[in-house]
């Protein structure tokens, strides 16, 4: 999956499987960004969402799995063997660190709430008693990148376009002008 936008929709992007690999996926204006569901050995760059109420959303086994996300996106993980007891496993370059269970009152469930206000590579795990690793994945916080329905063309340049036609016009009728008065 490459460069898709999806715009005003309830759920812009349902993701489910293996061996996915995607680059420049953006959510814009939906109600639930991005839903990852049983995802394995899967690689997405380059994700962006706005003005999305659940940026991104993950569910249960996701192994072997990293996302690079923009910075201060919220990252929702819902897992439904886990308990208040146990802990979400972050690990940074420079440190490590648990999540506890909470309440999510976007989802109206239990689960995991992180938001990366720094960029950096974060490395998750969940395991669940009996020793059940329900969740092994990798966020590759970046900065904000360029919007792609942004367009990049030249400062000025539909105003180059303006200038050329009135110019255009007046040397016309300059023309015409002096054609009428040579006679």
């Amino acid at each position: 999956m490459n460069n898709i936008i999806c715009e005003n929709q309830k759920l812009s992007f349902y993701i489910h499987g293996r061996d996915i690999i995607g680059e420049n996926l953006y959510a814009k204006n939906c109600e639930a960004g991005f839903y990852f569901v049983n995802i394995r050995n899967s690689k997405l760059t380059k994700i962006m969402t706005d003005n999305t109420d659940i940026p991104i959303y993950a569910i249960s086994t996701i192994n072997n799995f990293t996302v690079e996300i923009e910075q201060s996106t919220k990252f929702y993980l819902v897992d439904y063997f886990a308990t208040y007891l146990d802990k979400l496993y972050v690990e940074t370059s420079g440190s490590s660190y648990n999540i506890s269970m909470s309440y999510i009152s976007e989802l109206g469930i239990q689960g995991y709430v992180s938001q990366f206000n720094d960029t950096g590579t974060y490395r998750f795990s969940l395991t669940v008693p009996p020793d059940m690793i329900t969740a092994n994945f990798t966020v590759i916080s970046v900065p904000r990148y360029a919007r792609t329905d942004v367009s990049d063309i030249i400062p000025g340049y539909p105003l180059f376009w303006v200038w050329s036609v009135l110019m255009i016009g007046v040397l016309i009728c300059i023309e015409s002008y002096r054609k009428v008065h040579r006679r």
